[in-house]
């Protein structure tokens, strides 16, 4: 991850308000939720073992926009504010 998260191709609308009454905008999406993370992880075999790969990040706290709905989806709009 040399080069740092980057937003992904699918978003939602970018003029969807935040919890605050905020446009989302574009950005990382991430959950403090390890269920719904691991929802997105990708399967892989290594040495016969079946494995998902969940990332815990650590996020500047302003940074973070809370979606309404789903409440445990997070978005933050520069990846700088992210650090793995």
């Amino acid at each position: 991850m040399a080069e740092g998260l980057k937003p992904g191709a699918t978003q939602r609308p970018k003029n969807e308000l935040d919890k605050k009454g905020q446009p989302i905008g574009h950005g990382v999406y991430l959950t403090p939720d390890i269920d719904v993370a691991e929802g997105f992880a990708s399967k892989f075999s290594y040495r016969g073992g079946v494995f998902k790969v969940v990332a815990q990040v650590r996020i500047k706290p302003d940074a973070i926009k809370v979606l309404t709905k789903p409440e445990n989806y997070w978005i933050v709009n520069d990846p700088k504010d992210i650090r793995v």
